[in-house]
């Protein structure tokens, strides 16, 4: 018996088929005309609410960049890197990748958590998607894990709608949340993508528990939530000091109040031409609202999060740095990258 989840998703499936089936982009296509993607994959990844949304989406209108718009989430669960590909069906495959968020957005439009009302057309044509990697699959041999997933990708760019593609996009990045807090997780994505790099958000805790605990009930238990706040920062840690250059760690709070330097600096790690678009947050090019636990009407990266820290009492602030045992004003005095 299916699921409601399975229902749901079925259903959604096919509303998206019945509004697309006239659409002449899905129509009016050869595959010969479909532009291959195999480009490195650089990954955000830490824990939620630490600004993986913010750092994705200043990437999102530069011209040597692939970005997924929204959370990857080819694993299940999302944080766990995708396994043995080529041993499923076309049909299980496709399926294990396409994530149900993207029928929601496709039906009803993109959006951040914390600005639900600002919604951005999603135009990714999903049946032109499928007959894509359906069609690129079966037209190869002994694919790998990684082409299989590169087939998704090209599947994906080359169904959205007037999305550019150009032969200047160098890399793909995407924000998946935790994937770097599992040490297998980070292997095998490295070992598919071995000219892959991470990039790693690290947030102030008293800071980051003030978003979270709006974020979901689950992380209110401060005892909890610094659990998983330590167990994400010691990964951080641990995998740069593992994989070195193939790596980057930044400040959130740095990555707000001098973003810039920030930015800058990432493009020379990953040898990017800069661009001024890498300042502002957007989607699809379009100048987005931050994805805040709070109430926010600005456009850009903004600056209220570093002032957060008054609407927490001293009491909580102690608990969190005791938790923590000080890692995040430790690791401020060192440099790791």
């Amino acid at each position: 018996m299916l699921s409601k989840k399975s229902i749901v998703k079925l259903f959604n499936n096919f509303l998206i088929d019945i509004k697309q089936i006239n659409e002449n982009y899905f129509n009016n296509f050869k595959i010969n005309e479909v532009e291959k993607i195999d480009k490195p994959l650089i990954l955000i990844s830490q824990i939620q609410r630490s600004g993986g949304t913010l750092l994705n989406q200043l990437f999102d209108n530069h011209f040597e960049m692939f970005v997924y718009p929204c959370e990857l989430m080819i694993g299940k669960p999302k944080w766990l890197w995708p396994v043995n590909l080529n041993k499923m069906s076309i049909s299980k495959a496709f399926n294990f990748l396409f994530s149900h968020y993207l029928s929601d957005y496709i039906l009803n439009g993109y959006y951040n958590e914390g600005v639900k009302k600002n919604k951005y057309e999603f135009n990714l044509i999903r049946r032109r998607q499928k007959i894509i990697f359906y069609k690129l699959m079966k037209s190869s041999y002994n694919l790998s894990n990684r082409e299989i997933i590169n087939i998704y990708f090209t599947s994906f760019f080359n169904s959205l709608l007037n999305y550019q593609i150009n032969t200047e996009q160098k890399y793909i990045i995407a924000f998946v949340p935790r994937l770097i807090m599992y040490s297998e997780s980070v292997e095998n994505y490295l070992k598919d993508y071995n000219n892959g790099k991470i990039i790693s958000i690290i947030r102030d805790p008293v800071n980051w528990y003030l978003s979270a605990k709006r974020h979901g009930n689950q992380y209110k238990d401060i005892e909890y939530s610094m659990k998983l706040w330590n167990n994400c920062f010691d990964s951080i840690i641990s995998n740069k000091y593992k994989f070195k250059n193939r790596m980057k760690i930044i400040l959130f709070e740095n990555l707000l109040s001098n973003t810039e330097l920030i930015m800058k600096d990432l493009s020379n790690w990953l040898e990017l031409n800069w661009d001024k678009n890498l300042l502002t947050p957007s989607f699809f090019g379009k100048p987005i609202k931050a994805d805040s636990s709070f109430q926010n009407t600005k456009i850009g990266v903004i600056k209220e999060p570093l002032n957060r820290n008054i609407e927490i009492n001293l009491k909580e602030i102690n608990l969190i740095k005791n938790l923590t045992k000080n890692r995040y004003e430790k690791f401020k005095e060192k440099n790791f990258n």
